[in-house]
């Protein structure tokens, strides 16, 4: 599979699943939990972006350092017409507000756009600011959400093989953050290395584990776990660790010295 390009798509099928499990769905009036037609959806085209820069005294132009990506705000704006009665409205409409009602616990925006090839892709998000519903009989709403990740990511979770070298692919167009899980003995810690980035995680020489042991290490939080419960953050070498990230197509992922490893990842967007 080659790399998958994304374009927002206002006409697309969108379904928000919130905290509580109420689930809406947006331009497909035949699902059962059908909410309404979108007229407008933003905030899927790109997050916001941070800058870094300055002007320069006493002459033209200035000075740029390193730009970021911040959150994405996502604006849902759609319109339920063809209602039934005030019976029908209100419980297609309530259903909007309760699964857009995610103030402490994420809901999870997905789609799949219509274009040849397309995967189905998702974000969590939170209400940012209040729902409104205008209009007298035929209701619009305006649902602006937040996501605290910059990327976009592909539903399937993949996971590699287990071996001491392995070939992962990114068919998005954004760096994924891979769980990275190390299998079996460990005496004087470990490397892992994306040979085609150059990017490594190491752990200190005074890490061990035995043969039966997994270390997990999450790349995106900077964390590190033994057998999913005890934490050996303290172990990390954070001087040296770049962090290996899946980039864009094809990856290949190693530790020598007897362990094996394996990845699990998304496909990201930006």
């Amino acid at each position: 599979m080659t790399y998958v390009p994304f374009i927002p798509e206002i006409g697309a099928a969108y379904t928000l699943l919130g905290p509580d499990g109420t689930t809406v769905t947006f331009n497909d009036s035949t699902d059962p939990n059908y909410g309404g037609i979108l007229s407008d959806v933003t905030g899927l085209d790109s997050a916001d972006v941070r800058e870094s820069g300055d002007v320069l005294v006493a002459t033209d132009g200035g000075w740029h350092g390193n730009f970021y990506y911040g959150r994405r705000p996502i604006t849902i704006t759609g319109v339920l017409p063809n209602i039934v009665d005030a019976a029908d409205r209100a419980t297609k409409l309530d259903r909007v507000r309760n699964a857009t009602n995610a103030m402490r616990a994420d809901a999870i925006l997905s789609w799949q756009n219509t274009a040849v090839g397309s995967v189905p892709m998702q974000t969590w998000v939170r209400r940012q600011q209040p729902a409104r519903f205008t209009g007298a009989w035929v209701k619009t709403f305006n649902i602006l959400l937040v996501s605290q990740f910059a990327q976009l990511f592909s539903v399937a979770l993949h996971t590699s093989a287990t071996a001491a070298s392995v070939v992962v692919e990114n068919h998005g167009n954004s760096p994924a953050f891979p769980i990275i899980s190390i299998h079996g003995a460990i005496t004087a810690g470990v490397t892992v290395t994306n040979s085609t980035t150059g990017l490594v995680v190491q752990m200190l020489s005074t890490y061990s584990q035995s043969g039966g042991d997994v270390l997990t290490i999450d790349v995106l939080n900077h964390t590190a776990t033994k057998n999913g419960a005890t934490t050996v953050n303290s172990y990390i070498d954070f001087v040296n660790s770049t962090w290996p990230t899946v980039n864009k197509g094809l990856n290949t992922f190693s530790v020598p010295g007897g362990p094996t490893l394996s990845l699990a990842w998304r496909d990201t967007w930006s």
